[in-house]
């Protein structure tokens, strides 16, 4: 699944760039910042490359990744069967109590 659009730019573009190959660019739709610590970021940064990525192209794939991973969507089956079989209402400290007996039963 892509989710930027791509465009190639024309060889009067690589000219006013001074690129003397086809380049694609692809236009994001939205920006996310996220702060990391040196070690971590380093890390991360070698990870994309040994892919041969990009550090944004290795973030945007392992979000997407987690997004639509089995163990997701088996998480959001078990949580839409909890909601069907739940009658009654909860108190915010009832609904806290139950995912934290969840948590610690996974």
């Amino acid at each position: 699944m892509d989710l930027a659009e791509s465009y190639l730019i024309d060889a009067k573009e690589l000219k006013r760039y001074n690129v003397s190959r086809e380049v694609e660019v692809k236009i994001m739709a939205e920006k996310i910042s996220v702060y990391v610590d040196h070690d971590l970021h380093r890390a991360l940064k070698a990870e994309a490359t040994l892919r041969g990525k990009s550090l944004s192209e290795f973030m945007v794939d392992a979000a997407v990744n987690a997004l639509y991973s089995p163990r997701r969507e088996k998480a959001a089956a078990r949580m839409d069967r909890i909601r069907e079989s739940s009658t009654g209402c909860y108190s915010s400290d009832d609904i806290r109590s139950m995912r934290d007996e969840g948590r610690n039963n996974d």
